[in-house]
């Protein structure tokens, strides 16, 4: 829920309700999202309000209820690395019998001719791929299972090779994957 002056004051009267009729000390009134971001610079929060909980915002840099980048938060926090396994220039052409991929989704295959393609070392058991955004423009993820994913990197000036690594931003159900996936090594740098 988007917050207003309505519903956060309806938080802090429950609390204070509470207390009241209950006899029962609230220490701890918290309000959770990213959202609640924005909303305090012109706002506020009440007096017995004391806690906000924040997720995306912090490790992305989004304020996922309004679909908007916060101004004064960094995207760029995480940072999703694939292995670059194997590369390839290969005609692309739709399959004649066209199956659905590793999440249960049709494929589209464009003819697109020619193309340079990248196997990169993750796939669904890793991280959400749909969900990872290249760093490098003119990459394109184009195929997914389990273990893999496949780029298309035609439209890109970037060479790639074996043991290069491709990075991207993620979004959060990327980071959720990719921090609970016990395949993900996880490196923190300061």
């Amino acid at each position: 829920m988007v917050p207003d002056e309505k519903n956060v004051r309806i938080l802090q009267d429950l609390a204070l309700d509470i207390e009241t009729r209950l006899g029962i000390a609230v220490e701890t009134v918290s309000v959770g999202g990213s959202v609640f971001l924005g909303w305090l610079k012109p706002h506020g929060l009440p007096d017995r309000i004391n806690q906000i909980r924040l997720g995306e915002a912090v490790f992305l840099g989004n304020i996922p209820a309004l679909h908007q980048k916060h101004e004064d938060l960094y995207d760029d926090v995480l940072i999703f690395k694939g292995d670059v396994l194997e590369t390839r220039e290969k005609h692309v052409d739709p399959p004649l019998c066209p199956g659905k991929d590793a999440l249960g989704f049709q494929p589209v295959f464009p003819n697109r001719g020619k193309r340079k393609r990248a196997i990169l070392n993750f796939g669904i058991s890793d991280t959400y791929p749909q969900g990872l955004s290249p760093l490098n423009n003119g990459f394109d993820i184009v195929c997914i299972n389990s273990n893999y994913t496949v780029m298309d990197y035609t439209d890109s000036p970037a060479s790639l090779k074996p043991g290069d690594f491709v990075e991207f931003k993620m979004n959060y159900i990327s980071m959720l994957h990719a921090f609970m996936s016990p395949f993900t090594d996880i490196v923190y740098q300061y």
